[in-house]
This record gives C-alpha cells, sequence and structure tokens, in this order.
C-alpha cells in the first residue's frame, strides 16, 4: 500500500518543535501576570523541552496531513501540550514518583 507524500515527511516532530516552544513561551509571556509563577511556567516549558513536546508535534502532524490550513496551529499545539503538561505536573505531585521534577 502506498501513502501519500504527507507520510514522507512523518518527523514533524522537528518541525513543529521549534515553533512550538517559539509559541509556547510567547503565551507564557502574555497570559501569566504574576512574575513568580510566570517564570516557573517557564522553568517547567523548559524542563519539558527535552522531550520536543510530542503531542503538540502530534497535533501538527494532523493538521498536515489533512491538508489543514489553520494560521493558528502552533498555538493549538502549545493549547494541547499545556493541557499534557498540566495533567502531567497533577499526576507527578500527587503520585510524588519523579524526583527530577523542578517544582
Amino acid at each position: 500500500m502506498k501513502y501519500g507524500s504527507e507520510w514522507d515527511n512523518i518527523n514533524a516532530t522537528h518541525r513543529a518543535s521549534p515553533h512550538i516552544k517559539s509559541a509556547m513561551h510567547q503565551l507564557i509571556d502574555h497570559s501569566i501576570v504574576s512574575d513568580e509563577m510566570r517564570k516557573r511556567t517557564h522553568e517547567y516549558a523548559f524542563y519539558h523541552e527535552k522531550n520536543d513536546f510530542p503531542f503538540g508535534a502530534l497535533a501538527v502532524l494532523h493538521h498536515d496531513i489533512l491538508k489543514g490550513e489553520n494560521k493558528s496551529i502552533d498555538q493549538i499545539a502549545v493549547a494541547v501540550e499545556l493541557i499534557i503538561l498540566s495533567f502531567d505536573l497533577l499526576d507527578d505531585w500527587q503520585d510524588r514518583d519523579n524526583y527530577d521534577i523542578i517544582f
């Protein structure tokens, strides 16, 4: 079975990741009023950048495969990542099983 050219560039993480990182930090700067909370949120985002934001990249990949033309896809990918990161944060806090966490 031959797949379309969408699958030729399956590694969308490398394409999406810099855009997601930039959009993530812009959103943090523009949305969080408290200096301390903004600083900690940036730190948490930097901590998770090592994983290249795979869920946001997956959102971008789906957008591209479906030939989406939404100019806000980076912000959508950031929203997806922030939701996942919030779940991860709550899970680490509840289970207390991640000793490398920065908070």
